[in-house]
C-alpha cells in the first residue's frame, strides 16, 4: 500500500482554479469596486494621518475628510454581507501581505487569534479599538462645527502609534455595526470569531461549487476524471493500491454510488480509468460537504477558547457529518506533492509517522514538488528542501529518544528512505472547463 499525500500545488497543477487568490478575486468581485476603493481610501487616510486625528494637531478639515470616509465605509458594509474574515483579508491585501498559498491564509488567522509581543491583534480590537472610536463611528456623529473632534485619541497615542492601527480600527468600525450596544466582560469573542469563520467557509464552499461542480458534476465527468487520475498516477508512480490523503477540497474518486447511477442512465461509457483502489480521505472537507481553515492543535491550550480554532477540535466537532477512512495498518511509501508542509499542518505528519514508527520501520518517505514559476526555480528548491529539513527536525523533537530524534534526518537518507523530486509540469494534463 502507498500512501500519498496532495496539496493545492496538485489541482493547480491540473488547471483547477482552486487557490487563495482566485477565491479571493471571485469574493471581491461582487463588490463594485468604487466601493471597496472607499475602504482602500480609509485605510490609506487612517496611516497618513493618524498621529493627527483627535489631538492637538488635528484640523476641521482632517476630521471631516476622515468623518465622509467613515460613513462611506459603513455603507459599504451594511450593503454587503461580509464577515468579519473577509473584512480582514481584505485589510491584508491593501498591507500588501503575502497571501498566495492557503497555508497563507491558515497563518493569518493564526496571527489575528494569538499573541503579538504580549497582545493579540483581536484582543487589541475587541478591548480598546473598539470602544476609543465608538462615538466616531456612529451613523449620526456629531457636528464638526461644535468643536468635538472624531476621534480622542490624545490620551491612548499607544494605540494610534500602533503598526496596525489602520486595521485595527476599520475592524472596530465593522464590529460596532454588528453591536452597535457594545460588549461587556460576557461577551464571548471567540465564539463570535468562529461564526464569521464559518461564514467566510461557506463563501469558499460557494467558489468551490461554481469552479469545481461544472467539471465534476456533468454527463462528461469521466473525461475530465480520467486527467486528473492519470496525473494522479504519473505522480505517485507504480502501485496497485493507494491510500490518499487529500488537503484539497477536490476528489480523485467520485462515489460508486453516482458512477452506477450515470451508467445506467447512459451518460458515461464506462468506469474512468482510475488505479485498482484508491482509497480516499479528504482531510479538510470537500465542495461536497463542508471545507474548514484551521489552524494546528500544538499551539493552543486545550483549556482555552482559542483551540476550537484548530483543524483537530473542529473536525471532532464535523465528525458527525462526514465519513473517513481509516488508514491502513501497513504502507511501503508516503509520497507527498503539491504540500507546503506548513506548520499548520504538522499534527497530521507526526500522527503519520508514530503511526509507522519512522525511525525503527522500513517506511519510505518521498516528496514531490514542480518548479511552478521557471524565474523562481532556484528559490523554489531551496524552499522545498527547507520545508523538508524542518519537517522531519520538528518530529525528531518530539521523540521520547533525543539522539535518536537528533539524527533522524541523517538515518534516513543513510538507509536510503528519504528522496525529494521535481515532476515537470509539462507532464501533466490540463483540465479545461
Amino acid at each position: 500500500m502507498k500512501l500519498v499525500v496532495l496539496g493545492n500545488g496538485f489541482d493547480l497543477a491540473c488547471g483547477l482554479p482552486t487557490s487563495y487568490p482566485e477565491f479571493f478575486k471571485w469574493r471581491y468581485s461582487h463588490i463594485e469596486q468604487s466601493k471597496l476603493d472607499e475602504i482602500d481610501n480609509l485605510y490609506t487616510n487612517f496611516n497618513h494621518y493618524k498621529y493627527n486625528i483627535g489631538n492637538s494637531y488635528s484640523t476641521p478639515a482632517i476630521n471631516m475628510k476622515i468623518e465622509e470616509q467613515i460613513k462611506n465605509t459603513v455603507k459599504v458594509f451594511l450593503d454587503h454581507d461580509m464577515s468579519f474574515w473577509d473584512v480582514y483579508f481584505y485589510l491584508l491585501k491593501l498591507e500588501k501581505s503575502p497571501i498566495t498559498n492557503w497555508c497563507d491564509v491558515e497563518l493569518q488567522i493564526e496571527n489575528a487569534i494569538t499573541d503579538e509581543n504580549g497582545r493579540a491583534l483581536i484582543d487589541k480590537v475587541f478591548d480598546y479599538g473598539i470602544s476609543k472610536i465608538k462615538k466616531a463611528i456612529e451613523l449620526r456623529l456629531q457636528s464638526i462645527s461644535s468643536g468635538v473632534t472624531v476621534f480622542n485619541l490624545s490620551n491612548h497615542s499607544s494605540y494610534y502609534e500602533s503598526a496596525n492601527y489602520a486595521k485595527e480600527t476599520i475592524l472596530g468600525i465593522f464590529l460596532e455595526l454588528k453591536y452597535p450596544n457594545g460588549f461587556d466582560e460576557t461577551f464571548e469573542y471567540d465564539y463570535y470569531l468562529l461564526k464569521e469563520l464559518n461564514k467566510f467557509e461557506n463563501s469558499f464552499k460557494l467558489y468551490l461549487e461554481q469552479v469545481v461542480l461544472p467539471l465534476f458534476e456533468n454527463p462528461y465527468w469521466f473525461e475530465f476524471s480520467d486527467i486528473y487520475i492519470n496525473n494522479f498516477k504519473d505522480i505517485c508512480g507504480e502501485g496497485e493500491n493507494f491510500f490518499l490523503i487529500n488537503f484539497n477540497y477536490t476528489r480523485i474518486n467520485k462515489p460508486i454510488e453516482e458512477v452506477i447511477t450515470m451508467r445506467n442512465c447512459g451518460n458515461g461509457s464506462g468506469l474512468p480509468n482510475t488505479p485498482n483502489t484508491v482509497i480516499e480521505n479528504n482531510v479538510h472537507g470537500s465542495y461536497k460537504t463542508f471545507p474548514i481553515f484551521g489552524l494546528d492543535n500544538n499551539k493552543f491550550n486545550p483549556s482555552s477558547t482559542k483551540y476550537m480554532f484548530t483543524k483537530t477540535y473542529r473536525k471532532l466537532y464535523i465528525k458527525k457529518e462526514r465519513i473517513s477512512a481509516n488508514l491502513p495498518i501497513e504502507a511501503d511509501e508516503i509520497v507527498f506533492y503539491g504540500h507546503s508542509l506548513s506548520d499548520a499542518d504538522y499534527s497530521y505528519f507526526q500522527s503519520l509517522f508514530d503511526y509507522y514508527d519512522l525511525y525503527h520501520s522500513k517506511i519510505k518517505l518521498t516528496f514531490k514538488y514542480s518548479h511552478y514559476d521557471e524565474e523562481k526555480k532556484d528559490e523554489i528548491d531551496k524552499s522545498q528542501y527547507f520545508a523538508v529539513s524542518k519537517l522531519i527536525h520538528t518530529y525528531g523533537e518530539t521523540m521520547d529518544n533525543k539522539d535518536h530524534g537528533k539524527n533522524l534526518l541523517h538515518k534516513l537518507l543513510l538507509e536510503n528512505r528519504l528522496s525529494i523530486e521535481t515532476i515537470d509540469l509539462k507532464r501533466l494534463k490540463i483540465i479545461n472547463n
